[in-house]
């Protein structure tokens, strides 16, 4: 069998079997945006370059916010919040809103 030949058939091979589950795609969108759900939000360039916080992008009362992860000192290591309460983001700047979003306390930026 011929490179070209063994290539050709690897291809029609792949197409014809798939490479797997294809989840739907999900559309990656700007802060203040509508969502349902953390994937869907993606967070901006210039947040991400910074190293004052690991930031990142979740779903918040149905908008997309760029927030931070706090550390907590009021919560035991390896547990989670269960309210906004549970949160301080004194730290942050800005007077950040603080809250409890899947267990994990987070500045909204």
């Amino acid at each position: 069998m011929t490179k070209k030949t063994l290539f050709l058939s690897i291809i029609l091979s792949i197409a014809l079997t798939g490479c797997g589950a294809n989840p739907e795609p999900v559309a990656h969108k700007e802060p203040g945006s509508s969502c349902t759900m953390d994937a869907e939000c993606q967070t901006p360039i210039e947040y991400l370059v910074q190293s004052n916080c690991p930031f990142g992008s979740a779903c918040i009362n149905n908008k997309c916010q760029v927030v931070c992860s706090v550390i907590n000192p009021n919560i035991p290591d390896g547990d989670t919040c269960s309210t906004d309460s549970d949160c301080d983001c004194s730290k942050r700047p800005n007077n950040s809103d603080c809250v409890c979003h899947d267990g994990n306390c987070l500045s909204v930026e």
